[in-house]
């Protein structure tokens, strides 16, 4: 069986620039949209993409101002979510179920939110890695933890580097220097995307959703202790401990995240199923 190609294009936005996308897969299958944490971009995804080979229509793309896509993230979670359903849905990129990792959970439910009162069957399902539900305290600090992204010597440098490496025991560092070059290719626009990711209201969006949702996070992942907090504000969840997964799941434990997404999609399409038969138990086995 060959490798599942994952190929690029570019798509016009609202504002007059150009989104940067990847995408693979059987374009006849369920489409799958992938949306990135912060600083990284679509590359995050290019592992997990190959991994789930023709299951899904796998769209993945670099957020405003990320990567290769033109904008800023200044125009807010909201801001953004619209214009990657506008640019999307022009071309009938209308996704079946959405993922999203960290940042990319925050836009992952506000174009959730956006889509369920459109298009029926739009948006049908939805994963969120991390979810970002944040207390006050950790709102206030979140931006100010970004070590400098536009680094001006050596010592700035070295700190971005270390602040990125360590995020995930599973790493290496070839991601690290990934990370690195995505977060020197933002530059002050890695700061500014965890403002907005503080400043977005996650918690009220979470309550209007009716999606079957899957929630899930890792032991060495920062997020964990958000599970619990966020599956009382959904209305229809289950939460799933992904072993000792972190940060860098998508790469590092691609081939079990494949599969759940995988099983969690087709046991969705069983006629009149409920989250609550059994699937935990089910997927939990994938990560044992």
């Amino acid at each position: 069986m060959s490798e599942t190609r994952v190929k690029r294009a570019y798509l016009p936005t609202s504002s007059g620039g150009q989104l940067h996308y990847r995408f693979s897969g059987d374009v006849n299958a369920p489409c799958l949209l992938l949306l990135h944490q912060a600083p990284s971009d679509s590359q995050m995804y290019i592992t997990l993409m190959q991994a789930l080979g023709q299951e899904f229509y796998c769209v993945a793309p670099d957020l405003p101002g990320c990567g290769s896509s033109d904008g800023t993230p200044a125009i807010g979670i909201d801001g953004i979510a619209e214009q990657l359903v506008t640019a999307l849905t022009a071309v009938g990129l209308l996704p079946d179920m959405i993922f999203g990792h960290h940042t990319g959970a925050s836009v992952a439910v506000a174009i959730a939110r956006h889509l369920q009162d459109g298009d029926e069957h739009a948006c049908q399902a939805l994963v969120l890695s991390g979810p970002p539900l944040l207390s006050n305290e950790q709102k206030q600090a979140l931006p100010a933890r970004i070590a400098p992204a536009a680094p001006a010597n050596e010592a700035d440098l070295l700190q971005l580097w270390h602040s990125l490496a360590g995020k995930d025991p599973n790493g290496n560092a070839q991601l690290a220097c990934r990370e690195l070059s995505s977060a020197l290719n933002l530059g002050a626009a890695y700061r500014q995307l965890y403002q907005v990711v503080a400043e977005f209201d996650f918690a009220s969006s979470l309550q209007q959703l009716q999606q079957p949702t899957l929630l899930l996070a890792g032991e060495h992942d920062s997020l964990r202790q958000a599970l619990v907090p966020t599956a009382a504000l959904l209305a229809n969840s289950i939460s799933l401990a992904t072993g000792n997964s972190g940060t860098w799941i998508c790469d590092t434990h691609a081939s079990a995240l494949a599969s759940t997404l995988s099983q969690f999609w087709q046991r969705l399409s069983v006629r009149d199923f409920q989250l609550g038969d059994g699937i935990e138990k089910e997927l939990s086995q994938l990560w044992i």
